[in-house]
């Protein structure tokens, strides 16, 4: 007989990250964004230890900013009419990075380094490039989890249709078994 009260095994609201390609993925994209950004600061003629302090700090507060967000749409998932709210939540994102990475940066360099000057000439650059791979990343999401909720609801559908199907005929075995009992028992 089947067990119709066994442990599905749905992984609703798993991370992007527990997916291995996925993390490799996003590890390669997180150093190539800091090699990217260490190589412009070069171009610009920012020294090594500025540059290599600004890519890090800045570029792993933006990886924390799309970990939180992408984590946060595995509870939270907006629907069509409510896409406004990634763009408003990057917003917020990008600008809390950037008042933080600044607070850093002003912690770490005298008040006399012109690179402090530099930071605070580059905010609004800096704030798009940051909104830019923020929302980029909670699109990614969004889409990434819509097809997990996909998957999960079909397998559902699928296993509710197997229920039903085998309660119809459990259904109709019993049916069969009663009348075949009643057709022996009166003869």
């Amino acid at each position: 007989m089947k067990n119709y009260f066994k442990p599905t095994n749905y992984q609703v609201g798993q991370s992007i990250l527990s997916d291995k390609r996925l993390r490799i993925f996003f590890g390669a994209w997180w150093i190539v964004c800091i090699i990217l950004q260490y190589v412009l600061l070069k171009e610009i003629n920012i020294d090594d230890k500025h540059a290599i302090v600004d890519c890090v700090v800045y570029i792993n507060l933006l990886a924390a900013s799309c970990f939180f967000i992408s984590n946060n749409m595995r509870y939270y998932l907006p629907r069509q009419e409510k896409y406004w709210y990634i763009l408003v939540v990057s917003i917020i994102a990008s600008a809390i990075c950037l008042l933080i990475h600044k607070g850093i940066i002003w912690i770490l360099f005298k008040e006399s380094d012109t690179f402090r000057e530099f930071i605070r000439s580059t905010w609004m650059l800096r704030f798009g490039a940051g909104f830019l791979i923020t929302s980029s990343i909670s699109m990614f999401s969004l889409l990434w989890y819509s097809q997990q909720e996909q998957k999960t609801s079909d397998a559902r559908k699928a296993e509710a249709e197997s229920l039903t199907r085998d309660a119809e005929l459990l259904s109709c075995a019993s049916n069969y078994s009663h009348i075949f009992y009643s057709t022996v028992l009166t003869r």
